[in-house]
């Protein structure tokens, strides 16, 4: 006897669709950002600031950041298709960590930049750099008041968030270094000051880059123990072991787990349905998996191991 029995959760934080004021306000901060763009770089110009044009350069990968979120989070709603089953769920993964990335390279070519100034500093215009940095500063935290409430909706919004929140951060630090180089002339603050920030940007993105990854990866959800689920399966008496074990996450909400349920009696379909319902209600409470799968069968797989490694011919 072999046959599969699916079950999908539904819960209020699993199954939103994206909401069209979030796609508003992220049009709302992609027309901010594309105006600070070219306001820095005619600063950056007139003021000979490297920090300014740096952060021009920063800004404007962010405008195209903003972009891919805003499209992200308005085709991942999309119902799926006989082409796509699953729809455009992972588009807002993909879109964090394009994003995360961009901002990890523009942070390097900020540092790199900086560096070669360091050595090199060149005189430049104070009034406005602290000016144009003053105009970005109140840009981006109208931009960040704009999306603190949908931050927590998607890493794709936290990931469009952090780019904001570290723009801010640069404008700020930009206009501390316009005034100490107003009343001290230590030019080299500007660079300084870029290296900083911009390390500072790189420790914030690693995070959101690596767990996109994992989870375009199909890894298991981070602080999910395996043995604990497996353990939590056989622990109902109808179940004699689990194996070819897959858990995987889809996006930011949805948690899937399949598998192959070895049975200790050979029992009618309409029994099975029922331990199905059971076991999916025990381990959505216990460790929030949302989506399940099962393969129940009695005695049929040579193989039990728990995660099932196909045998390769190495000759």
């Amino acid at each position: 006897m072999s046959h599969h029995s699916h079950s999908h959760f539904n819960h209020s934080h699993s199954s939103h669709s994206p909401s069209r004021q979030t796609g508003k306000k992220l049009l709302w901060t992609v027309g901010l950002n594309v105006s600070i763009t070219a306001f820095q770089i005619t600063g950056g110009v007139l003021s000979n600031s490297l920090s300014l044009l740096t952060d021009a350069l920063h800004n404007l990968g962010d405008s195209l950041s903003l972009v891919m979120a805003y499209f992200a989070h308005r085709w991942s709603g999309k119902d799926p298709s006989p082409g796509k089953t699953f729809g455009y769920k992972r588009l807002q993964i993909m879109a964090a960590f394009l994003n995360s990335l961009i901002l990890i390279v523009f942070s390097l070519f900020i540092i790199r930049e900086s560096v070669a100034r360091l050595w090199h500093p060149e005189q430049i215009s104070e009034s406005i750099i602290f000016m144009v940095a003053l105009a970005g500063f109140l840009f981006n935290g109208f931009s960040l008041f704009l999306l603190h409430s949908e931050q927590k909706e998607s890493m794709n919004i936290k990931a469009a968030y952090l780019h904001l929140f570290g723009d801010m951060a640069v404008s700020l630090g930009v206009m501390v270094g316009a005034v100490g180089m107003y009343f001290f002339r230590i030019y080299m603050l500007d660079s300084i000051l870029s290296m900083v920030i911009g390390i500072w940007i790189i420790y914030s993105a690693i995070g959101i880059f690596q767990e996109s990854v994992r989870i375009l990866l199909q890894f298991a959800p981070r602080g999910l123990d395996i043995a604990l689920v497996r353990a939590k399966v056989e622990s109902f008496p109808e179940v004699a072991n689990i194996h070819h074990l897959h858990l995987w996450q889809l996006d930011d909400d949805l948690i899937s787990m399949e598998c192959h349920i070895d049975l200790k009696k050979d029992i009618p379909v309409s029994q099975t349905h029922k331990l199905k319902e059971t076991l999916s209600a025990a381990l959505e409470q216990g460790f929030h998996i949302n989506h399940f799968t099962f393969q129940f069968e009695y005695g049929e797989c040579p193989s039990k191991d728990l995660i099932y490694k196909p045998m390769h011919d190495h000759s």
